[in-house]
């Protein structure tokens, strides 16, 4: 876990690296949980704080589950049954004479729709008639009681005057940490990662290529910062018109000696990164492109799982080079987008939504459910009821809503599972006599079901499931392989080694001399394919393949004895 309070830029770079995915490169078991840094907490609270990290959603969208409740993939009982767990004082009213908390978040579960903010709200209720209409969803009934309160428009005038009124203000959140990309994004609709992006993935395949490039990075062996510096500081840069300039710079941070903590500091003071803000700053550029992020620092803890050769990578180099390539398209993209020259922290700051505007997205909210729902209209118009109306609202808000809903699924999954395997078995789980056979499967959902035949077809088989490697953890290298790969979970640190040698030392010598001829050519072969004069002569003879082909498809024994 994060330590709480990382004093240093090495700690900072070391807790956002925690974020990064920890999957090596394939060539062995591929399980990852994306959350291992969370397995301490609750799933569903785990799915919440990485959503917020990782800037994804942690559960369905509302619509989709406002589906299952319509089709009865989730029933009423299910959420009734979330709920008489996960609420706190359920049969205590939200305001006197009110609904119970039960009784409020049922009700909500089943009313959903889509809630606008900003100028869209403004729109809907001014231009688009929600604040003179009643809502389309509203039952007969109480539309009628509604307007027989007198005319349509004055009845939800005093609705929405009181519910806006009395809806409690929103905390501030702080400035938070993020990257000049939204900014400029929401300013100039220009997002500088597709600037940067694909530059700094070429830079990183070619960097931590493992054989299939026709030419190696030049100076890679000095880390990935320096070859960089190297490539891109010569007098004639790069072609973009946004790293005006970056040649020269990259040359002069070479020739200063600057290391890579020295220009990430550099870079985050050009991009006005607060002390405050900064561990954020660096999580966040770090999860912009987590993938290569993730690999570049695999590769430095653990360059033994590099497939053919480990480079010298360091998450430090890469994070120097994406910073470096950020501050140049941010100065390009205010400069050419907004007119602005000067440093980015002179910038003029765009006004962010306003907190008035996150209280009326609470209070139109609140306005569409007092219409539906079956407490008496005039309560509303009751200042501790509107105000313990919205403040019911705000403590059931998206994410708690489809949490219930999301466990409410699983449950209805659940339920319909065990009640199919209790109708289904006709045989006690006691067994009384030894089985015809036992049969061992790796624990993995793609042999439950050959288990299940096993045991449907002779109740008297018995299976079990164990982890694949049966518990011999090893390192083994193959007549054909490399190097070695481990055989067992990437958590086990492997015990064993085993290869697969020829029977006599002649054999071994002619066997491996023949494996370097043949690694020679098929090598030559595939990356003379990439070239203009090879290329165009592979394209003349690639119809040739099919031959082997065919005799793979309809010959395979003669096949493979004639390719060994």
């Amino acid at each position: 876990m994060p330590r709480a309070t990382p004093s240093t830029l090495a700690e900072e770079i070391e807790d956002a690296a925690i974020w990064l995915p920890e999957q090596p490169p394939l060539n062995s078991f591929v399980h990852h949980n994306t959350l291992h840094h969370l397995e301490n907490m609750p799933f569903e609270e785990a799915v919440v704080v990485g959503s917020k990290m990782l800037h994804t959603s942690a559960f369905l969208a509302e619509s989709t589950f406002a589906e299952h409740l319509r089709t009865g993939r989730i029933q009423r009982r299910d959420i009734e049954a979330v709920l008489e767990a996960r609420t706190e004082n359920p049969d205590r009213p939200i305001f006197a004479g009110g609904p119970t908390q039960r009784a409020f978040r049922s009700f909500r579960l089943h009313h959903s729709f889509e809630i606008p903010s900003g100028a869209t709200l403004r729109w809907v209720l001014w231009e688009g008639g929600a604040s003179t209409r009643i809502d389309e969803q509203v039952a007969e009934l109480r539309r009628r009681a509604i307007l027989a309160r007198g005319p349509e428009a004055e009845s939800l005038a005093e609705l929405w005057s009181s519910l806006e009124r009395n809806a409690p203000p929103i905390a501030e959140s702080g400035a938070g940490s993020r990257r000049w990309r939204d900014r400029l994004r929401e300013e100039t609709e220009i997002d500088i990662d597709e600037w940067v992006h694909p530059l700094l993935i070429r830079l990183a395949a070619a960097f931590l290529d493992q054989g299939v490039a026709y030419w190696s990075m030049p100076d890679r062996e000095n880390g990935f910062l320096r070859a960089v510096r190297k490539l891109y500081g010569h007098r004639i840069g790069p072609p973009h018109r946004w790293l005006r300039g970056l040649s020269a710079h990259l040359a002069a941070q070479e020739e200063r000696g600057l290391s890579a903590h020295e220009t990430i500091e550099w870079a985050l003071a050009e991009l006005a990164v607060s002390p405050e803000q900064r561990a954020d700053y660096l999580r966040e550029t770090l999860q912009s492109l987590r993938g290569w992020a993730g690999m570049m620092h695999q590769l430095e803890l653990r360059p033994d799982r590099a497939p053919v050769v480990a480079p010298p990578a360091r998450l430090d180099d890469y994070l120097a080079v994406q910073l470096t390539l950020d501050v140049f398209a941010a100065k390009a993209c205010a400069r050419d987008a907004l007119g602005h020259q000067g440093p980015l922290s002179m910038l003029p700051a765009r006004s962010p939504r306003t907190r008035r505007e996150r209280e009326g997205t609470l209070a139109y909210e609140a306005f569409l459910l007092a219409q539906r729902s079956d407490v008496p209209f005039e309560r509303f118009l009751d200042p501790g009821v509107a105000r313990g109306w919205i403040e019911a609202i705000a403590a059931f808000d998206s994410i708690a809503r489809r949490c219930v809903l999301h466990l409410a699924y699983e449950r209805r999954h659940r339920v319909e599972v065990l009640d199919a395997l209790v109708a289904h078995s006709s045989q006690p789980l006691a067994r009384t006599s030894p089985g015809t056979f036992q049969a061992v499967f790796c624990i993995d959902d793609r042999e439950e079901s050959v288990r299940r035949h096993l045991e449907e077809i002779d109740p008297s088989v018995e299976t079990f499931g164990y982890a694949g490697f049966f518990g011999v953890a090893m390192d083994y290298r193959g007549l054909d392989d490399v190097r070695s790969r481990p055989l067992c979970p990437v958590v086990i640190n492997p015990a064993h080694s085993i290869a697969e040698v020829p029977t006599s030392p002649a054999d071994h010598e002619e066997y491996a001399a023949w494996r370097r001829r043949r690694g020679v050519v098929s090598h030559a072969a595939d990356i003379g394919s990439r070239t203009l004069v090879r290329g165009l002569a592979s394209s003349l003879i690639g119809p040739l393949s099919t031959i082997p082909l065919v005799g793979r498809v309809l010959f395979p024994r003669l096949a493979h004895k004639i390719a060994h």
